[in-house]
């Protein structure tokens, strides 16, 4: 039995595509007669659509929750009935013909509170156990620098890949510059040979 309730929280990037777009799942193992609440939370992007939806791992793999357009915050709740891995997959897809890149993506936050059925805290805070609040309390403020931590990594990781991308726009526009430079020292030369060729010839000294 869950008796405080079991929060997770997860935030990652998913890049965008065209057709069939790009998919990302994770499974979590989640212990029969569950009620799982939350939210997930996806900045909207222009021409890109965000498909979330969640499933057991029965031989039908029924849908438990499904939202095709994922536009900022869209709660959830629904109740697994038997122990189960419950399967989150997202799928961005790239719309109006654009073309894909590094930061063509959304962000995506998904956060859950696992409450055995029957025990489900209400939105008012009703039902809570007063003895627990301090406790929920330094769990909510750990989660939340959780995820300040999270997102800075996130917001590193692009800085770390844009910073690849500068590099090789560097070294190409080096290699093409040296390139030139050889090309036009070589031109540069022979042109000296044939002037000097000219003139001795001119002089009669060859």
């Amino acid at each position: 039995m869950l008796l405080f309730g079991l929060v997770s929280a997860l935030r990652f990037d998913i890049p965008a595509a065209p057709g069939e777009g790009t998919l990302k799942c994770f499974k979590q193992f989640v212990l029969k007669n569950t009620h799982v609440q939350g939210f997930v939370d996806s900045p909207n992007q222009p021409f890109q659509t965000v498909e979330a939806v969640a499933t057991d791992d029965s031989p039908s793999q029924n849908i438990l929750w499904k939202k095709p357009n994922v536009i900022n915050e869209v709660k959830f709740s629904f109740t697994v009935h038997e122990d189960t891995n419950v399967k989150w997959c997202f799928t961005n897809t790239l719309d109006g013909g654009q073309a894909p890149g590094p930061n063509v993506r959304r962000q995506i936050y998904l956060r859950q509170l696992h409450k055995a059925d029957g025990e489900i805290l209400e939105s008012n805070g009703a039902g809570k156990d007063t003895k627990f609040e301090p406790l929920i309390k330094e769990l909510e403020e750990l989660e939340r620098i959780s995820l300040e931590i999270l997102g800075d990594l996130n917001h590193f990781e692009l800085l770390d890949e844009e910073m690849q991308e500068t590099n090789e726009a560097i070294k190409a526009r080096v290699a093409t510059f040296g390139s030139l430079s050889t090309v036009l020292l070589i031109g540069a030369g022979a042109w000296q040979v044939y002037y000097l060729y000219s003139f001795f010839r001119a002089k009669h000294l060859l």
